[in-house]
């Protein structure tokens, strides 16, 4: 994609996508506080590699209790993550301290895509969370399913 093009297109992004880094977590997100998209595209690519383990396990459904255990469970305190949604590799995923600035009770209506990935930044523990409305219950909290996958090496 051609520079401008690129930085256009991601001054129109960058507003909500704040917005929705804030809401997953328990920062303020800037701007300043992302990875830059290429180093955010080498990640990706690197991490491809872990989704192809065979160890992974899926849980569902999950609450925002079962969604801290779930990362107590996976990742260590103090351990330096990384966060992707969608438009991670026009904007940049965002490090931060460790799972417990992960924000469990996030707002499901900010995100409309649905998809959370948080992995270490050794790239060998991935926890990726995929919700969206039961079509039974409507978009209250209990009406959401969220699907978990943990990928580990």
């Amino acid at each position: 994609m051609h520079p401008v093009r690129e930085r256009f297109i991601r001054g129109k992004l960058m507003p909500h996508y704040l917005e929705c880094l804030s809401n997953y977590t328990k920062i303020n997100v800037k701007e300043s506080d992302l990875l830059s998209p290429s180093i955010s595209d080498g990640i990706l690519k690197r991490l491809h590699q872990l989704r192809t383990q065979e160890q992974y396990h899926e849980i569902t459904p999950v609450d925002s209790f079962e969604l801290q255990r779930i990362l107590e469970s996976v990742f260590n305190q103090g351990e330096e993550l990384i966060i992707w949604i969608k438009d991670a590799d026009i904007c940049g995923m965002l490090k931060i301290p460790d799972f417990r600035s992960i924000n469990t009770s996030f707002d499901l209506c900010v995100d409309n895509n649905g998809i959370l990935s948080i992995f270490d930044a050794g790239l060998k523990r991935e926890v990726t969370i995929d919700y969206s409305p039961d079509d039974d219950y409507g978009q209250t909290r209990e009406g959401w399913i969220a699907y978990v996958t943990v990928y580990s090496e």
